[in-house]
């Protein structure tokens, strides 16, 4: 059913009326300010995206080539031991700051916060305290990334549920970590224990022991978290002893995570190259994951550096926007290697923007999430989607999917209305949007979405915002919203044309029938899938 509604002006939201201002919407209140630094704003040079070099090597994960315990000695200098006092330190580095705030957060928009608890009889590689370990060729080896996200997956069931099996295990990831710490100038690392060929090429191995801003981001936020839910302050010192160790510059010899690059930008780095800092990976995925561990650690400290390198660190990703992203392609993994992210890693750059707009309020990140979705949404889809043709003459595709090559066609009328089934949606090179259709005309053929040809009923690579993101109707315009079932089919229409400017605020965004488009969950036509072509998102 199609409804029709005039909006008066006395519907129309007034900009900080509080009354009209729903308590979860998006975050513009500024709890705590980074002020900014007066480094000249330097902007990096773009990259050209390189092919993935793994060098015909499978393997990432080796055993290691040479003894980790004596290495591990080599770099344990002793000089933080539990219980000690934590001196207070200064930032040993100078970088460009654009003054981001600080957000605090709550319920499903705080990251790592699973929709349900983690399963308690799981089949990951578990030693037999039940540490997360890491399984290569029959031997288990630490990796404190897995081992500190496990803590939070466990952490933050236990808050979901009450359940201390939960509590217990995470426990048992941070009594892990703190016993296998690697103390280095005032500061607590955690080593991994095998070898790893960066991008799967030999001639990039991380040798263990070796250590990561991602894993240390990682710790940190679980260290942080676990002082909190248990007011214990072994956990906070831990969580102090890990936030130092990003304040210790490069060397050739002791372990680090982060440094400045010759723009002036601060990296918490993933892959550091110890004999030359330069020559360090640079990976987007790996820097704002530490990014989260900054935020974690101020919320419960409130210590003013922390809040400078989050500042600083998410001002690189600032500047980094428009080489991050590849028109019409994959998001890059990382630099100074300019490789293209595989799938999975470009979806968790756009899960990663958005948690950067949710701390800091800045639209551009949430922008920048909706925008890597365009340019490469998901190729596989969570579920088998009904596709429905809207043209009696279709043509079905084969490509070379690397390169976008045609291989072969097949024309075929088909009729209009008639539908197939597809569970894989993808942009082919520069082509366009494709589905691979798996049943129904065309069935193994590749063919092309479009709102006169061939579309999925109902919405299609949804970003969820797990916040709301504040927009507005223009006034004189006409917005119809449609209201979708599981299967894809409108099961309501409404439509609204403001008198005057109208608050809106989406929770999640698509495509749907061709268009991007907003879920609109509070203000007028909450519920529905609107168009967002003629919305005021800036």
């Amino acid at each position: 059913m199609r409804r029709r509604m005039v909006l008066v002006g006395a519907l129309v939201c007034l900009v900080g009326t509080a009354a009209c201002i729903p308590t979860a919407a998006e975050p513009e209140v500024r709890e705590h300010e980074a002020p900014a630094a007066a480094q000249p704003r330097v902007t990096p040079e773009p990259v050209k995206p390189a092919p993935p070099t793994n060098n015909g090597t499978r393997d990432l994960a080796i055993a290691p080539a040479s003894d980790v315990a004596a290495g591990i000695a080599r770099h344990d200098d002793g000089s933080a031991p539990p219980g000690g006092p934590v001196s207070p330190a200064e930032d040993p580095f100078t970088y460009q700051r654009d003054g981001f705030a600080f957000h605090d957060l709550s319920g499903a928009a705080v990251p790592y916060v699973p929709r349900n608890e983690v399963a308690k009889d799981d089949d990951l590689p578990r030693d037999a305290d039940g540490v997360r370990m890491h399984e290569v060729a029959g031997e288990f080896y630490d990796h404190p990334n897995f081992q500190a996200g496990d803590g939070i997956a466990n952490l933050e069931s236990y808050r979901l549920t009450g359940d201390e099996f939960y509590l217990d295990r995470a426990l048992v990831q941070a009594r892990h970590l703190v016993e296998h710490r690697v103390e280095s100038r005032g500061a607590w690392f955690y080593a991994y224990t095998f070898d790893f060929r960066v991008h799967g090429n030999p001639a990039e191995t991380m040798r263990a022991p070796w250590y990561s801003g991602l894993a240390q981001g990682k710790a940190l936020s679980f260290f942080s978290r676990l002082a909190a839910v248990t007011d214990d302050d072994q956990w906070r010192e831990a969580a102090d002893r890990t936030f130092a160790s990003f304040l210790n510059p490069p060397s050739a010899t002791e372990p680090w995570v982060s440094r400045v690059d010759k723009y002036g930008l601060l990296w918490l780095v993933e892959y550091p190259h110890q004999a030359t800092p330069a020559k360090s990976d640079h990976v987007f995925n790996g820097h704002m994951s530490a990014i989260v561990g900054l935020w974690d650690y101020y919320r419960v400290s409130k210590e003013p550096l922390a809040l400078g390198m989050y500042d600083g660190s998410i001002t690189t990703m600032r500047r980094y926007l428009p080489i991050i992203r590849v028109p019409d392609r994959p998001s890059l993994y990382c630099v100074p290697h300019a490789t293209p992210a595989s799938g999975s890693y470009h979806t968790l750059h756009i899960s990663q923007f958005v948690f950067l707009w949710l701390m800091t309020g800045k639209p551009e990140f949430v922008r920048m999430a909706d925008t890597l979705r365009d340019d490469a949404p998901p190729p596989i889809l969570a579920e088998q989607r009904v596709v429905e043709f809207r043209a009696d003459a279709l043509v079905g595709y084969t490509f070379d999917l690397q390169s976008g090559a045609v291989l072969a066609r097949d024309n075929e009328t088909v009729r209009v209305g008639s539908t197939g089934t597809t569970i894989r949606r993808m942009r082919i090179a520069h082509r366009g949007i494709f589905y691979r259709m798996a049943s129904g005309p065309l069935a193994g053929s590749w063919v092309a979405e479009g709102p006169d040809s061939a579309m999925v009923r109902g919405p299609i690579a949804e970003v969820n915002y797990k916040g709301l993101r504040y927009a507005r109707l223009l006034r004189g315009r006409t917005y119809v919203g449609h209201t979708f079932n599981a299967a894809g089919d409108v099961v309501d229409t409404d439509e609204v044309v403001p008198t005057d400017e109208t608050e809106v605020w989406f929770d999640k965004s698509a495509w749907v029938d061709g268009v991007r488009a907003g879920h609109v969950a509070v203000g007028p036509l909450a519920g529905s899938w609107v168009a967002t072509a003629e919305v005021d998102l800036s």
